[in-house]
C-alpha cells in the first residue's frame, strides 16, 4: 500500500496542482452555521449544521445534530463535485450506522440529489430537492420510492443560515 502512495505521490508532483473552479464555487453558500427545522414522518425535528471546506476547497465538510422525539443522531457528510460524471456529490454517515450517496445537480437556485438507501432491508430510491430562498435560507423535501412505485414524502423543512 505504501509502494502505491509513493508511486502515485511521485506522479502527482509532476502535474500541475488542480485549483477548485466554478462548481465548488457554487458550493460556497452551503459554508457555515445552519439550523434545519422540518418534519419527518409526523416527528417534527431541529438539525443544526456546520460546514467548513476541506483543505484545497474542493470539499464541503459538514458536521451535524439532530434532536427530535425519536432521540438525538448525529451526522457527517461531504459535499463535492465530480467532473468525470458533471454531478455534485453527497456522502452522508450517520451515529445510527446508516449512509447514504447521492448525485445533484443545479438548476438556477433548485438542488436536485438522488441516491438509494435500503429501509427494512428494501431498497428505496430517494430525490431529496433544495431550493434556495436566498443566501441564508432554503427550502427542502426529501421522496422517496420503492420498487419504481409512487413518489412518498419521507421529510421536509426549512434551512436558515446563522448570521
Amino acid at each position: 500500500m505504501l509502494a502505491i502512495s509513493l508511486v502515485a505521490g511521485s506522479a502527482w508532483s509532476q502535474t500541475p496542482r488542480p485549483t477548485p473552479g466554478l462548481e465548488q464555487s457554487r458550493l460556497e453558500n452551503l459554508a457555515g452555521r445552519w439550523t434545519i427545522e422540518g418534519e419527518s414522518g409526523g416527528d417534527r425535528f431541529t438539525r443544526t449544521e456546520t460546514c467548513e471546506w476541506f483543505a484545497g476547497r474542493f470539499h464541503l465538510i459538514c458536521q451535524s445534530e439532530v434532536a427530535s422525539a425519536t432521540g438525538a443522531v448525529k451526522g457527517q457528510s461531504i459535499i463535492g463535485y465530480d467532473p468525470s460524471e458533471s454531478t455534485y456529490t453527497f456522502y452522508f454517515s450517520s451515529s445510527t450506522g446508516t449512509g447514504i450517496f447521492m448525485r445533484g445537480t443545479v438548476a438556477g437556485p433548485v438542488w436536485t440529489w438522488n441516491g438509494e438507501l435500503r429501509v427494512g432491508g428494501e431498497p428505496m430510491k430517494a430525490r431529496t430537492t433544495i431550493t434556495d430562498q436566498s443566501p441564508t435560507s432554503y427550502i427542502f423535501k426529501m421522496e422517496g420510492s420503492f420498487a419504481g412505485g409512487p413518489w412518498i414524502l419521507l421529510e421536509e423543512g426549512r434551512g436558515t443560515k446563522a448570521q
